[in-house]
């Protein structure tokens, strides 16, 4: 206290010169004094509200996404333009620091979508006696300003006010601690300053910040604003920093003019870039010369009738045969009553049923509805009583598992001879191009799966646009991988064939889901060339690439399409040092069919993800904000996706439709229809689409599209739940998990294998967590909605150390172990502990069974993985295999064989 009373006494006599380092000493003492109380309580609220914005709020904006630390660059954008703020002005009451501060605020807020605190420099010299002191008292604090978008733009300006007088009177109480990456600052200079001996002109301004991204200087002149506006070049370019200040330039001068306009209405695009954005990235118009996909089919039919269209179950369809079954089908189910839109549903194993069933519904005039027969029964049950189908395909063996039903069952083996006995000519064509081709069920946010409707002409123009950026060679030959309840399915199965493309139809056995010299071999049983095309999702294509047998397979690929998950730059440059394989990065809501956005990579891409390209033939892509109007290039905003792609709509669900399905504001024509995607993103200066997140609850696993909201649904109805939530747990760019936290009721212990038990009864298997973790609450927001950032991070070694380890006890044990334990990145593993509980997923026991068919060099069926889910009972059904094949030879063999074969082995 001594020593403040002292300088204060000093300041007050006028003594001079004062130390620099008495006044920093008397600064930091006066934090200690009862008065620093009021001081030191607001800058712990501010920063405590700091801390609770989310890093994407800061990170958003314009900024390239560079995936790594870096050293930041400065470089300089500068404008000088005329002082909106005139005198008279309803503006004109509030200092003008307030003025720009609140704009560049609400330009950074706008770009962002979300409010962003800024940092203020202020001069550090609230107390009057301190303005003579030499030296560099300065800082930068925290300045949280505008509350929402929503305000108007005085009502904004005049809380900054506010705030920056507060922040001022108590600078020297700012211990420093949380803050915002984009700061301001404003300074009033006069052109020249005359001294006794000397005229000093400034030539110009220079001021930045090493911990600031972006940080806007602002000089007052007579008349005119000068604004600096310093930017790391490392994020940002010259081209987005004139922008920047194009928008802030065109947002300030229309917020003096019309100050109670909210912040979230004021322009900031000019006519030229409205132009760009609405007209110049959306010119996709193209010619479609088809209405239906199976006239498509047909038409090829007619180009190679004999060549080979579909390979799968052993069986090799040529275009002559996979039509007149087609076409027998087609027969029999008009007699059955089918026409156009009905739903025929599709209850089928990827046998040589399918191909025949799936282009037989369409030539019928109908539209499938995929039933996958994995489906837990009582799924199966909710999409057979939402689609009502008056018709279900399927065959004896899968008839019985089928959930009560009213539909008519025709089983395809039983009326073998009745679909024999029907023409094999095309069919008079029953439907168009607005007819629905398939509903499919995707994961809905209430608790129930929700159908979309997909109509031909839709199909049609993607498969148009697809020829287009993969032009058939007429040897193509695709592996399909894909369930036909997944949308991509429709491109492995219909497009390719309609292109001449031969597909190869894995079945769903994981046994040749790792056998990728079995990928190679399949085509060429029939005299056809190995495969050359595949499309998977990232996390599918890096099980791929890790696996040690897959080389020779990838060596073959000429063309890889990536879909459903970000795809890391990383992983394309490793990837291309074993394939030289086209790279194509495709993306598209299932509402819009299939795919929307297609992106060929052409390597050396900077960003860490690669970007999801440009809007297909007839697409139109617009980047919106809340009042769905468009944003600038750079900045974040929700996707928006018009024209042919857009799907008819939800079955049953006027609701939601009328929420997603909207009408076009920017196509200039009637009838004009955009479709809601949920998606966050931006455009790239050079016009490619970059996807940056979600604005709801929907989460992609491993291309699976997931609403949280059902898992949580269901996961709430377990009889040992109090309270439950899902979330993502992301653990690198490639690894995404969901994780599901369980509130006991009455203490009750709950185990992971009962929740994941009771969850496979009603979810398929990627909708249900890999992990389970109990908590005693569930954090919640102030609004009262789960806080998931606040729950705490799932700690799969942690867990797994609180189960016994139990070592090895045999060879066969050994070897399994030592499997398990590279494939989940473990340095051991108990051999009693559960896969699922190592935190493995399927893709992951896909990989295990892929290797363990390798060392033993046998089948591993991929169900046996699953009811043996240990290492100890996975080394006993393999040592039970190796017997049973053992003693298969053995039946084959004489007395003495097996005698000598038994005395060689003794050896």
């Amino acid at each position: 206290m001594a020593a403040a009373q002292n300088m204060k006494s000093r300041l007050s006599d006028g003594e001079e010169p004062i130390p620099y380092l008495e006044v920093v000493e008397w600064l930091n003492e006066l934090l200690a004094e009862e008065d620093a109380i009021g001081g030191l309580t607001h800058w712990q609220k501010v920063r405590q509200a700091l801390s609770q914005v989310e890093e994407s709020v800061y990170t958003q904006p314009l900024e390239r996404r560079i995936g790594e630390p870096h050293v930041p660059r400065t470089a300089f954008a500068r404008r000088t333009v005329p002082n909106p703020i005139a005198v008279g002005s309803s503006m004109a009451e509030l200092a003008t620091t307030a003025t720009v501060l609140t704009a560049w605020q609400s330009l950074l807020s706008r770009y962002a979508g979300d409010v962003v605190p800024v940092n203020v420099v202020l001069d550090g010299r609230a107390i009057p006696d301190l303005q003579t002191v030499v030296g560099p008292l300065s800082k930068s604090v925290p300045v949280l300003g505008l509350q929402q978008m929503s305000q108007s733009f005085a009502e904004a300006a005049d809380t900054v006010r506010q705030e920056l007088e507060l922040a001022a009177s108590w600078q020297e109480y700012d211990r420093g601690g949380v803050g915002s990456p984009f700061g301001f600052a404003f300074h009033v200079h006069p052109a020249a300053e005359e001294g006794p001996q000397f005229t000093f002109q400034r030539v110009g301004l220079f001021e930045s910040d090493p911990s600031c991204k972006l940080k806007l200087v602002c000089c007052e002149h007579t008349g005119s604003l000068e604004f600096v506006l310093a930017y790391d070049e490392v994020l940002y370019g010259q081209q987005d920093a004139q922008r920047m200040l194009d928008s802030l330039e065109l947002l300030l001068r229309h917020a003096v003019e019309q100050p109670d306009t909210p912040v979230k209405n004021l322009n900031i695009l000019t006519d030229q870039e409205l132009e760009h954005l609405l007209v110049t990235l959306n010119q996709t118009e193209h010619e479609v010369p088809y209405d239906t996909v199976h006239q498509m089919f047909e038409l090829q039919v007619e180009r190679t009738p004999d060549a080979v269209a579909i390979v799968c179950d052993g069986h090799a369809f040529t275009y002559r045969e996979l039509n007149a079954r087609a076409n027998q089908l087609a027969h029999r189910l008009r007699e059955w009553g089918v026409q156009k839109d009905t739903l025929v549903a599709v209850y089928l194993e990827r046998t040589s049923d399918l191909p025949p069933a799936l282009y037989g519904v369409l030539k019928a005039g109908g539209a499938y509805v995929p039933l996958d027969p994995t489906y837990p029964e009582e799924r199966l049950s909710a999409i057979l009583e939402d689609a009502n189908c008056p018709i279900v395909l399927t065959v004896r063996s899968l008839r019985d598992k089928l959930p009560d039903h009213g539909a008519r069952v025709l089983c395809l083996d039983e009326e073998a001879q009745e679909l024999a006995a029907r023409p094999d000519g095309n069919p008079e064509p029953m439907t168009d191009s607005h007819g629905l081709m398939y509903l499919l069920y995707t994961s809905g946010s209430t608790g129930k799966p929700k159908g979309v409707m997909i109509e031909h002409h839709s199909v049609v123009n993607l498969f148009v646009d697809l020829s287009r950026v993969n032009p058939p060679t007429g040897d193509d030959v695709m592996l399909a991988l894909a369930s036909i309840s997944f949308d991509i399915s429709v491109a492995e199965l219909f497009w390719t064939v309609c292109q001449g493309i031969t597909t190869v139809l894995v079945p769903y056995d994981g046994e040749q889901y790792g056998n990728y010299d079995r990928f190679l071999q399949l085509p060429q049983q029939y005299g056809i060339g190995p495969v050359t095309m595949m499309q998977t999702t990232p996390s599918r294509g890096k099980m791929l690439f890790d696996e040690p047998g897959s080389q020779r397979f990838l060596a073959s690929l000429q063309t890889w399409w990536f879909a459903g998950e970000p795809l890391p730059t990383a992983f394309i440059e490793n990837l291309r040092a074993k394939t030289p394989a086209v790279i194509v990065n495709l993306y598209g809501p299932t509402e819009t069919t299939v795919y929307s956005t297609v992106y060929v990579s052409a390597g050396g891409e900077t960003l860490p993800f690669l970007p999801m390209g440009r809007a297909i033939i007839n697409t139109k892509l617009y980047v919106l904000d809340e009042e769905r109007q468009p944003v600038p290039i750079g900045a974040k905003g929700e996707l928006y996706i018009a024209n042919r792609g857009v799907g008819r709509g939800y079955l049953n669900r006027p609701d939601l439709t009328a929420e997603r399905f909207l009408a076009d504001p920017f196509s200039g024509t009637s009838g004009g229809r955009m479709y809601k995607s949920g998606d966050l993103a931006r455009y790239l200066p050079d016009g490619t689409l970059e996807i940056l997140g979600r604005s709801d609850d929907q989460v992609k696993i491993r291309g699976f599209r997931i609403e949280i909201g059902e898992v949580e649904s269901v996961l709430a109805q377990h009889p040992g739940v109090e309270k439950c939530a899902v979330t993502v747990w992301q653990k690198d760019t490639m690894e995404k998990r969901l994780v599901g936290y369980v509130v006991p009721k009455n203490d009750q212990s709950v185990t992971a294998e009962s929740l994941r038990k009771f969850l496979a009864e009603q979810l398929p298997e990627y909708m249900i967590p890999s992990m389970f973790m109990p908590v005693g609450e569930i954090p919640l927001t102030p609004n009262g909605k789960t806080d998931r950032k606040s729950l705490p991070k799932p700690d799969v070694d942690a867990m797994v150390s609180e189960q016994e380890y139990v070592a090895p006890r045999n060879e066969m044990e050994e070897q399994v172990a030592a499997i398990w334990s590279a494939v989940l990145g473990k340095e051991a593993v108990s051999v009693e502990s559960k896969f699922y509980e190592l935190g493995g997923d399927s893709i992951l026991a896909l990989q295990v069974v892929s290797r363990l068919q390798t060392a033993f060099e046998m089948e591993f069926p991929i169900a046996a993985f699953f009811d043996h889910p240990t290492v100890a009972s996975q080394a006993k059904l393999i040592d039970e295999l190796i017997e049973a094949e053992l003693l298969g030879e053995l039946d084959g063999l004489s007395e003495e064989e097996i005698q000598r074969m038994l005395g060689e082995g003794s050896k």
